[in-house]
């Protein structure tokens, strides 16, 4: 992967300096075409949309491998008709160094904008699961002032070690059933296996009912 660097945009009539850059994604960025990861500075947010709040981080993926060019798009827009949290996404033309590079997928960060965009408290606790040992590698989002001593119970009261009466009792005081039924049947509609073991986010709402609930991210092996 290249280090990051810093550059310029420029993107509905908005120009944006010294953005931060850098290699988004695994097997991704061994592609010709590889995805990143902008981080706008505090002096300008980035407009993806008129009339809509500006963000702070941005994705642009890659859609080098998928032929039908839509994969990213369509399945968070599914995640949008169902009524799970999901991503805005959509797809842009890309121009680098003033050459055309290609039509990418233009992906809101998960942070706490993103949060309250889909209607969430965004000072909840918010980690990114990377693989199945989420309490070692998960990566804090929001509440990165205190420790993860939320997910170690969370992990701890679903053990598989535990009977499953115990487990039911936990999932019923402490996950949100309902929303994540819905982010279940959301994957399950848009014919994606690539999560459980990784792939998704959690959400705490700590301020609120302090349940759970998992959120979509990484769609891009979906339909």
């Amino acid at each position: 992967n290249a280090p990051a660097f810093r550059g310029s945009c420029y993107c509905l009539s908005n120009f944006y300096d010294n953005i931060g850059h850098e290699i988004h994604g695994q097997s991704t960025s061994g592609f010709n075409k590889k995805s990143y990861d902008f981080d706008f500075t505090g002096e300008k947010r980035f407009l993806w949309k008129a009339g809509e709040r500006r963000i702070k981080d941005l994705n642009l993926l890659s859609n080098y491998a998928d032929k039908t060019k839509t994969r990213n798009t369509f399945s968070h827009w599914v995640g949008m008709m169902t009524g799970t949290p999901y991503h805005f996404c959509q797809p842009v033309r890309v121009h680098l160094n003033g050459v055309f590079h290609g039509v990418m997928d233009m992906m809101e960060d998960g942070d706490d904008r993103m949060l309250a965009r889909n209607g969430l408290d965004p000072e909840g606790a918010f980690y990114k699961i990377y693989d199945t040992s989420i309490t070692l590698n998960a990566e804090k989002k929001t509440r990165k002032e205190e420790n993860n001593d939320d997910l170690i119970a969370l992990t701890n009261g679903l053990a598989i070690a535990k009977v499953i009466a115990d487990r039911q009792l936990y999932a019923y005081d402490n996950v949100d059933i309902a929303a994540t039924v819905n982010y279940l049947t959301t994957r399950f509609l848009n014919s994606d296996s690539d999560h459980g073991h990784k792939n998704y986010y959690l959400y705490r709402d700590t301020n609120g009912t302090r349940e759970w609930q998992p959120i979509i991210w990484d769609v891009d092996l979906s339909q």
